[in-house]
């Protein structure tokens, strides 16, 4: 039976141990020293006393200084507070006394009159306008028919009409200058709508022309490609030709060759003539039949050589007659943009032309006899 002993330490147990080890070892120590076991005194505990003393008496002196410097502190504060509030109570008083020599001088209290000394010097004469409602009929000062503030309210009369005529003046200039800054920018509007109308026309000048030039241009590019797809095709038939022609010259058809075995061997034929004397009936057939389906293969092209140009020439038409439509669609907005421009012009001329003549009618108006019959109804 074989046991495992490599197990983990635990650390803590480890730290236990190794505590009560060492305690035990310093109390062995204390046990088995012969000056202490015969006096009997524990130098250590008296050390740590005499060490906690004078902690605590340091701690003590400590705190008494904080004491102190908190007590200096709030005596700081104390003194602080009490001279600004003296400086309070001496800014309060201040501030009464200048309220007291503003707001309560003797000549504002609501007694100064019956005491005033000047009192006869202020008094008013007994009547100085029309209102004598506190004078009776007994105090001879108010009479039937007098009128002391006629020349005053005359004055005020001149001054009235005077600020009406300023006023009328005023706006009359103030109506002058709206008028003209809207004439101004009237004009301004016509022509910012002409210059706009000019260059949305030469935008689709400059458009209609661009692509004129690009359908040109692209039909241009066409026909160069089909003319070089053309002369390569020529090319090529002519060399197909002279190739076929140098072939059949140099052929076994023409040369009869003594040994022809390997000239119709590619052709298929197994039963070798002694001479040979032209093609065989199956080379022919096939010689034929390839020729025909060359002679399709070239009117093929030639029909789609001939629907691709159809096509092309209808898609330009095409491209023609929309543009032809666009430019006439534009024409067209064009011209009801500058119909509405027009009518819009007409409109604000005749609304400039009523409102000028309301103007004009105001200004000139007179007054009814109705005005005048108002005044002077009575004698006095």
């Amino acid at each position: 039976q074989m046991y495992k002993l490599d197990l983990p330490v635990d650390e803590k147990e480890a730290a236990a141990i190794a505590l009560r080890q060492k305690r035990e070892q310093e109390r062995h120590g204390r046990f088995f020293d012969a000056k202490q076991r015969s006096i009997g005194v524990d130098v250590n505990a008296l050390d740590m006393q005499v060490e906690e003393k004078q902690r605590r008496q340091q701690e003590e002196q400590e705190w008494d200084k904080a004491h102190e410097l908190e007590a200096l502190r709030q005596a700081q504060l104390l003194e602080m507070l009490e001279k600004r509030h003296q400086e309070d109570i001496k800014a309060l008083r201040k501030a009464e006394l200048e309220f007291r020599a503003q707001h309560q001088q003797p000549h504002m209290r609501r007694e100064y009159d019956l005491n005033d000394p000047d009192a006869l010097k202020k008094s008013q004469p007994p009547r100085s306008n029309d209102d004598g409602s506190h004078l009776g009929p007994s105090s001879l000062q108010v009479f039937a028919g007098e009128d002391l503030l006629l020349e005053e309210r005359q004055k005020q009369s001149q001054q009235q009409r005077r600020l009406w005529v300023q006023e009328q003046v005023r706006m009359k200039k103030a109506q002058q200058a709206q008028e003209d800054e809207e004439a101004r920018l009237m004009e301004m509007y016509e022509q910012e709508a002409s210059q706009r109308a000019h260059a949305l026309c030469d935008q689709e000048q400059q458009g209609r022309l661009q692509r004129l030039h690009d359908t040109k241009e692209f039909n241009k590019k066409q026909a160069q490609e089909r003319l070089q797809e053309r002369e390569q095709q020529r090319v090529q038939e002519q060399q197909a030709t002279i190739a076929s022609m140098v072939a059949t010259a140099k052929g076994p058809l023409l040369g009869e060759y003594k040994d022809a075995s390997a000239v119709h061997k590619q052709y298929g034929v197994k039963i070798l003539p002694d001479r040979f004397r032209g093609m065989q009936p199956e080379v022919r057939e096939q010689f034929l039949k390839e020729q025909n389906e060359q002679i399709l293969e070239t009117a093929r092209r030639r029909k789609e050589e001939r629907m691709l140009v159809d096509d092309f020439e209808q898609q330009a038409a095409t491209i023609a007659k929309r543009t032809v439509l666009a430019e006439r669609q534009n024409e067209n907005v064009r011209r009801q943009m500058l119909k509405q421009q027009a009518d819009e012009n007409a409109r604000l001329a005749e609304e400039q032309k009523a409102q000028k003549q309301a103007l004009r009618a105001a200004a000139m108006q007179q007054a009814e006899p109705a005005f005048f019959e108002q005044f002077n109804r009575s004698t006095r």
